[in-house]
């Protein structure tokens, strides 16, 4: 016989509304997994909303090629980091999704690799019996003054450029695009 009584065969139980507590713990979690999705779902169409959509080529290609919609990949950019392929890259045309703004159908100026972005300056032909674009009919005449010492040395009367000018802010310098595809 033992000297300590054997009040009970049964385990000592768990403190009460320890049961109710799981139960609000895993709703609770249920919940957050909910929300969270909700979230990420939201996110992702509204990055969707907001992307600009720009095409590199799928394929290396030669100088004076034609280009098809084949030869070519889209690139959605996040509007946010739109300046940064500046005023040269091809957008999407926006009478037309999924094919570029004047981009489809031209020839190249110069070989391209695979990866590289369709810009303006690869279909626009610099030659001087390139038929001219009706935006810059006009502006024939106009004369600036261009500093010799900082001009590229291998810049031809007849060929074409980007005017992009100095702009001071506070203690860093700035350029911006004044005038492209000049000559």
């Amino acid at each position: 016989m033992s000297q300590f009584p054997n009040t009970s065969s049964s385990s000592p139980s768990a403190p009460a509304g320890s049961g109710q507590l799981v139960v609000v713990g895993l709703v609770i979690a249920i919940v957050a997994v909910i929300l969270m999705n909700v979230y990420v779902e939201m996110r992702v169409a509204a990055e969707k909303e907001d992307t600009v959509t720009y095409f590199r080529f799928a394929d290396d290609m030669k100088a004076g090629d034609e280009i098809e919609i084949n030869d070519l990949d889209r690139v959605d950019v996040p509007k946010s980091l739109q300046n940064a392929f500046g005023t040269n890259a091809v957008p999407e045309d926006p009478q037309s999704p999924g094919r570029p703004l004047d981009g489809e159908f031209r020839n190249l100026n110069e070989a391209v690799v695979k990866g590289q972005m369709l810009t303006f300056s690869l279909i626009r032909n610099a030659s001087a019996s390139a038929p001219r674009d009706p935006a810059y009919i006009g502006l024939d005449e106009l004369t600036l003054n261009i500093d010799s010492k900082k001009q590229p040395p291998n810049l031809r009367p007849g060929d074409f450029v980007d005017l992009r000018a100095e702009v001071p802010l506070n203690r860093d310098t700035r350029f911006k695009t004044i005038m492209e595809y000049v000559r």
